[in-house]
């Protein structure tokens, strides 16, 4: 049972993941677009594109073809940055900011129906292991 923890892990990953894509379904939009336009819309608006691929454990192709379909989808903007013309500064538009204002309560509602198969304390417990299992592996691959 080597890697039970690690299965299970995974497997809860990949069921909460088909949980949200069904909800967002609707609304034509992956869950990976989603998060990218959550992050930007509780940051002011703008994030790097680095930095947002490193917070959201994306590579950087991922994150390019991420953010370009949001640029079709007219939910954000791309601008090189001032600082390093290698980078590129993300910004979220008024019609991003409006859809993701849209698709936030039935994102909440399906957290909320995911959150309910456990008690407060088991998701307290959860949540202070996997931080704790996160800070070792993170001091690990350093």
């Amino acid at each position: 049972m080597e890697f039970e923890l690690s299965t299970q892990i995974y497997r809860v990953y990949q069921l909460h993941r088909k949980k949200i894509r069904e909800v967002l379904k609707e609304y034509d939009i992956t869950s990976e677009q989603w998060m990218v336009l959550g992050r930007l819309y509780r940051n002011s608006g703008e994030y790097n594109q680095k930095e947002l691929a490193k917070e959201l454990n994306k590579e950087q192709p991922s994150m390019t073809r991420i953010i370009d379909i949001l640029e079709k989808k007219k939910y954000v903007t791309r601008e090189r940055s001032n600082q390093d013309r290698r980078e590129f500064i993300i910004h979220i538009t008024g019609k991003g900011k409006d859809f993701y204002e849209e698709t936030l309560p039935a994102a909440i509602t399906a957290q909320k129906e995911i959150k309910a198969l456990i008690s407060s304390k088991e998701s307290d417990q959860i949540m202070k292991i996997l931080k704790k299992m996160e800070k070792g592996l993170e001091r690990e691959l350093e």
